[in-house]
């Protein structure tokens, strides 16, 4: 005002305050698997799948076959959706970016080029178009055509890779599958520590704290599959996994985040330049780039401070493995592909137009469990 005192209030989001829970001696199940050569030959077919021709046929659908689609979407009358010539495998489960259909396989098999067939998509709350987040759209599949994977001609995989032998591309694949052990060990002693810490916590989180955090949530567990060195389409698959839990996901890692971090405090643990440099040149041995690229790029993105949680989420999680009792538990080898996840949004981002997009060229699609790189080298995956 031009006289007098100026009167104002404001809201500040501060970590809530708790009891820690008890962290030491937590028993934990750690999943353990010895790969045999059975276990690489079930990879080695795989292989030959993903470097296999697409053939055209002209017999209805079958489980894995690859179908070029126009998808059409309405609510309540209105078309919302439009996507032509998107090609998708048929498999149990297709995941979008913004939603999934369980069953698709059921859905689409037996249906030959010019059939169509409906089914409901639930859209999920943290989709990019909010004016259909939540909302119950009815799609229409139309097959354009039907494409089917021909292994008889796929000789020399080691050649293709760029090994000298079908001796050494077996012994990538067994180290591929052990570093798959590794995190998946990981993973499943991440997710045991932190139901274990926040069965207690009770504390609810305001809703817009969670919908901000989940993008961050997001970056850092695709950052943190790509240190691991796992390929395009298991990120993929992850990451679309990741956003149709993502309400109640986040709200357990961010009272993981606010545990973890009282517990780093009280022990004095803080991140150091060698672990940002550690966990850099890991990203950039993963992606063939260079460290100063991706930092750079992790900068000008904003992802430094997600790459500091990580590291100080990380240590924290080690000295509670060190203090925790560990029960052997058996690792199932993922064989079957039962998950197509495509990286598009069904919904769009723009409320104000319908999503359309066409799709002239298909891209090859990365291998499942073995990735390549750019020296068509094996990778983890």
């Amino acid at each position: 005002p031009e006289t007098g005192p100026m009167t104002y209030e404001f809201d500040i989001e501060v970590r809530p305050e708790f009891e820690l829970p008890n962290w030491q001696g937590l028993k934990i199940k750690r999943p353990e698997r010895e790969f045999t050569e059975a276990d690489v030959d079930t990879y080695v077919k795989r292989l030959a799948r993903e470097q296999a021709d697409l053939v055209p046929v002209d017999d209805g659908i079958k489980a894995d076959d690859e179908v070029v689609f126009n998808i059409t979407g309405t609510l309540d009358g209105n078309q919302v959706v439009s996507v032509h010539e998107k090609m998708i495998g048929v498999l149990p489960t297709l995941l979008f970016n913004d939603g999934k259909i369980e069953g698709f396989d059921k859905l689409a098999i037996g249906k030959k080029a010019g059939d169509k067939f409906k089914t409901k998509f639930a859209v999920s709350d943290f989709a990019e178009n909010t004016a259909l987040q939540g909302k119950s759209i009815d799609l229409e599949f139309e097959v354009l055509d039907v494409k089917r994977v021909d292994t008889e001609n796929v000789t020399d995989l080691a050649k293709h890779y760029g090994l000298e032998s079908a001796d050494e591309l077996r012994e990538q694949i067994k180290k591929t599958l052990e570093n798959q052990l590794s995190y998946e060990q990981h993973r499943q002693i991440r997710e045991q520590i932190s139901s274990l810490l926040t069965e207690s916590a009770k504390w609810e989180l305001p809703p817009d704290l969670v919908k901000r955090q989940f993008r961050r949530e997001l970056n850092r567990a695709v950052m943190e599959l790509k240190s691991s060195g796992f390929s395009k389409d298991v990120i993929q698959a992850r990451e679309n996994i990741l956003r149709h839990d993502a309400k109640n996901r986040t709200e357990t890692l961010l009272k993981e985040h606010f545990i973890l971090e009282r517990i780093a405090e009280e022990k004095n643990i803080e991140d150091e330049p060698a672990d940002y440099e550690f966990e850099i040149a890991k990203i950039a041995m993963q992606s063939n780039d260079s460290p100063r690229r991706v930092r750079a790029r992790l900068e000008k993105n904003g992802q430094i401070d997600v790459l500091r949680n990580l590291i100080i989420e990380r240590k924290v999680i080690g000295m509670i493995e060190e203090a925790a009792e560990f029960q052997s538990a058996p690792y199932t080898l993922d064989v079957d592909r039962k998950v197509e996840a495509v990286d598009f949004s069904l919904t769009g981002t723009d409320a104000g137009e319908i999503p359309e997009a066409k799709f002239d060229e298909q891209p090859d699609k990365p291998i499942p469990g073995v990735g390549k790189d750019k020296q068509s080298n094996p990778t983890v995956g």
